[in-house]
């Protein structure tokens, strides 16, 4: 999606705030539909459970955008390219759940590397909502959301910063997925010693 603006006296500072914002939120709805996407291909049910619930909070997160937007009435969604910014993890993601589609299932030779691309889409996403945050953009957007709503910019800032924590809880969440899952492969190994004879009196265990 991209933004149309009917606002022609909106400044520039706001006119960024608002574009920055939509591409956050378009990105969102295809991480959404990434971690679904990945969920719906994998035979381990308790990876599965956490990408399902991340793919809730990337929807939500989208949900909250429009939230926010919604006083803005010169704002129309249509279809349309990112900005350069976005465009790399944009790409990457689309690319993953394309050749996701291709696939019927997720070996387990694969999730190790699955998950550490997906903490690696969490942590752009968290430097996308901290720049946003740490920039003149949140002041901007408070200003224009405050002549239409009682919105101020520590509302949108409490806003904004939960959506940040999300990214930090999801990391978090994929990180610990694939320690468990390294720990649970190890364990399901066959850890018999292995025994080879080197005399009568004497065997090696190695």
């Amino acid at each position: 999606m991209s933004v149309l603006f009917r606002d022609k006296n909106m400044p520039n500072d706001q006119t960024n705030s608002v574009k920055y914002l939509l591409n956050c939120h378009n990105l969102e709805g295809e991480v959404c539909l990434l971690y679904s996407t990945a969920s719906k291909k994998l035979n381990r049910p308790e990876i599965s459970c956490i990408l399902r619930a991340i793919a809730q909070d990337s929807q939500k997160h989208a949900k909250i955008i429009e939230e926010l937007f919604r006083p803005l009435v010169f704002i129309n969604f249509e279809s349309g390219k990112y900005d350069k910014t976005f465009t790399k993890l944009s790409a990457e993601i689309r690319k993953s759940t394309n050749n996701l589609d291709l696939i019927k299932t997720i070996n387990d030779d694969e999730i190790p590397d699955l998950l550490k691309d997906l903490t690696k889409v969490e942590d752009t996403l968290l430097d996308f909502y901290c720049y946003f945050i740490d920039s003149e953009m949140l002041r901007a957007f408070a200003n224009k959301l405050s002549t239409s709503t009682d919105m101020t910019r520590e509302n949108l800032l409490f806003i904004l910063q939960s959506m940040k924590e999300d990214n930090i809880k999801h990391r978090n969440m994929l990180i610990e997925s694939l320690y468990f899952f390294n720990k649970s492969k190890l364990k399901n190994k066959d850890l018999t010693p292995m025994v080879k004879f080197q005399n009568p009196d004497a065997w090696v265990q190695s």
